[in-house]
């Protein structure tokens, strides 16, 4: 049986947590709020409320001869740079942690961690790939609660690139696709941040149900007017 420790129990950090539960790790789960841990107590070996900054904490709470640590600390870069580098110099054997932007993941990797990685990007790439190799409407339903659809975009969104509109952190929407209505065969997989949306385009998009809904809900308000 793994030994794996997750540190941050965001989103990420969560699901990761439950799904090597269920397929039979010993997980133990670190994060320094209490409602996060209380929620996964249950489902995972071990729950510890703790500082991940503090390395003599995690001397205390992580087994020598632990498989593997993955690092999932959100948007905090210097949270997950220290306890990465605690971690290097702890001696653990494996360290994945989560990204997000090159910069944060060269800094990682020069401090010791052996993996990187990028899940909201990895996704998305793999999310891409399968659109061209399968049919759509097979990747309609990821999970219960996230979904791929095709949305039109709101006024506001055009002329606008996608670095300006921000969809991610405004909408909690990731653009995999952007197409030409008028030309389906017209598509740019994984369109750059600089990329302006225009009127014809029909944006293919990742996210919770919930999220798209209330995109396409506002733009049926704007046709409405």
């Amino acid at each position: 049986m793994k030994t794996v420790c997750i540190i941050g129990l965001g989103q990420f950090g969560e699901h990761l947590a439950i799904s090597l539960s269920k397929h039979g790790a010993h997980v133990i789960a670190i994060d320094n709020d209490q409602e996060k841990v209380n929620k996964i107590a249950d489902n995972v070996a071990h729950a510890y409320v703790a500082d991940a900054k503090d390395k003599e904490v995690l001397e205390t709470l992580i087994p020598k001869d632990v498989d593997a640590c993955v690092v999932s600390l959100g948007e905090q870069i210097e949270p997950s740079i220290l306890c990465a580098l605690h971690l290097t110099n702890i001696g653990i054997k494996r360290i994945i942690v989560k990204a997000i932007s090159d910069d944060h993941a060269s800094i990682l990797k020069a401090i010791g961690a052996h993996e990187v990685v990028f899940p909201e990007r990895d996704m998305a790439e793999k999310t891409a790939k399968n659109l061209i190799e399968r049919n759509m409407a097979d990747l309609l339903t990821l999970t219960e609660e996230y979904s791929i659809k095709d949305i039109e975009p709101l006024n506001e969104f055009i002329g606008k690139s996608l670095i300006e509109l921000d969809l991610r952190n405004r909408y909690k929407i990731y653009v995999i696709a952007l197409k030409d209505k008028h030309n389906p065969e017209d598509i740019i997989i994984l369109p750059y941040g600089d990329t302006k949306i225009q009127h014809n385009h029909i944006l293919t998009v990742v996210g919770k149900d919930e999220d798209i809904n209330n995109i396409i809900t506002k733009r049926a308000e704007e046709l409405a007017l």
